[in-house]
């Protein structure tokens, strides 16, 4: 919060990265006052940024893009952190598919990993819900893309 410019709500500034000292999420702010964020913080001292280079988020006004510029934080970037966490997760299973085809399990009978039921179905089961995820987030971002798009406000349910 920085009432130093008159904002009274987080707000973004634009200035060197070597000026900044990262923050843990516990050490922010909001997150003392519970209003977890979902991201880090920075802070710096003794740094003058000119308005030009400030906004306030709350009430900023796209100036270009279409119907998804026009949607509210934190829906505005839901779409690129769940692709990223999902991007993770393809990855993870795509890791472990790969490392497996060189490992073998069993005491008697050394049996290749990918040929062992249970982790067929660990795997498939995991895909399952990886793509059940990804559907769901395509899905819940096409609805909102459409509510903006008529410019209605979307429901929070």
């Amino acid at each position: 919060m920085l009432s130093s410019v008159g904002f009274t709500a987080p707000a973004c500034y634009i200035c060197p990265m070597p000026l900044l000292v990262l923050m843990r999420h516990g050490e922010s702010l909001w997150n003392f006052e519970n209003r977890f964020t979902g991201s880090c913080g920075f802070s710096t001292n003794d740094l003058f940024v000119p308005t030009g280079f400030t906004f306030d988020m709350p009430t900023m006004q796209p100036q270009r893009g279409g119907p998804l510029y026009n949607i509210e934080l934190p829906g505005l970037v839901v779409n690129e952190l769940a692709g990223f966490a999902l991007g993770v997760g393809r990855r993870v299973l795509d890791t472990i598919i790969e490392l497996a085809q060189t490992k073998r399990r069993g005491y008697a009978q050394q049996v290749p990993l990918p040929e062992r039921a249970v982790f067929q179905h660990s795997i498939g089961e995991s895909d399952l819900r990886l793509r059940a995820a990804r559907s769901l987030v395509i899905e819940v971002m096409e609805k909102a893309w459409c509510v903006q798009a008529v410019s209605q406000d979307p429901s929070y349910r």
